[in-house]
């Protein structure tokens, strides 16, 4: 081992601190260099591997049915391009839905309105029918439970387009809304008094419109399920229009 004897009038310095021949230094520095670079090119492997990786998965992820002809949809796909007015007679022409309803009362103030649905339209990107729905409200004041019972015929007209196996739609309901109010007072029993004249009740129509954006979506062959919400008005009432929204949630079936 050579020992580093420093020449005269140098003071001494700690081993790593030494300056080391100009041989050693370029040759430490290209080693240093050809590692540095060796990881680059592997990270730039791996992250060519790995793009290519995900863009294969994406594409097994993709329908297969992307090919298909328009002309020919896949079993369970609705065809909208059909013409929006098909003959009556022929079966399996109009979309039928059985919905849950969430709403805002037509007329009470307060509380929610739960109750069922049904409808009825046309196929195509333009549809028309009919829908129906009964749903029921209670509200209890300091003196009196109050219970609405509602219920709705209304003409339907919407537009809807397919989106990949299923469709989104925009719905418009104008209809009249049937109200039926009893008004009952608290412990009647106990008031002494005959139960009819502490139990009264009222009816009213209103007139009323709802908008609804909505989609549907096939499970199992034309059966799918179906969501549909949107704000409502009803007009008549003693308090001038009544604003509120409609949440429709169930079963569908498609032609």
């Amino acid at each position: 081992m050579t020992r580093f004897v420093p020449t005269p009038g140098q003071p001494w310095q700690p081993r790593e601190q030494r300056p080391r021949p100009v041989t050693a230094t370029r040759a430490t520095d290209g080693a240093a260099f050809v590692v540095r670079a060796g990881i680059a090119g592997i990270a730039g492997i791996a992250g060519i591997a790995g793009i290519a990786g995900i863009a294969g998965i994406a594409t097994l992820a993709l329908p297969t049915n992307l090919a298909a002809a328009p002309s020919d949809p896949p079993p369970g796909q609705v065809d909208l391009a059909a013409s929006p007015t098909p003959s009556t007679d022929e079966p399996g022409r109009f979309h039928f839905d059985v919905v849950l309803i969430t709403a805002l009362p037509a007329a009470l103030q307060t509380g929610l309105s739960l109750g069922a649905g049904a409808s009825a339209t046309t196929r195509g990107r333009l549809g028309f029918g009919v829908a129906t729905r009964v749903d029921q409200a209670s509200e209890n004041s300091t003196t009196h439970a109050v219970t609405h019972t509602q219920w709705q015929l209304s003409a339907v007209a919407l537009g809807r387009t397919a989106v990949g196996r299923g469709h989104a739609s925009l719905r418009a309901h104008a209809g009249a809304t049937l109200v039926y109010e009893t008004r009952e007072r608290h412990q009647a029993n106990r008031l002494g008094a005959d139960a009819g004249d502490l139990t009264t009740s009222a009816w009213a129509v209103l007139p009323g419109v709802e908008v609804l954006a909505g989609v549907g979506l096939p499970i199992v062959d034309r059966w799918g399920l179906t969501l549909a919400l949107g704000p409502t008005v009803h007009v008549g009432g003693a308090d001038g229009p009544r604003w509120g929204f409609v949440c429709r949630m169930g079963v569908e079936r498609w032609p």
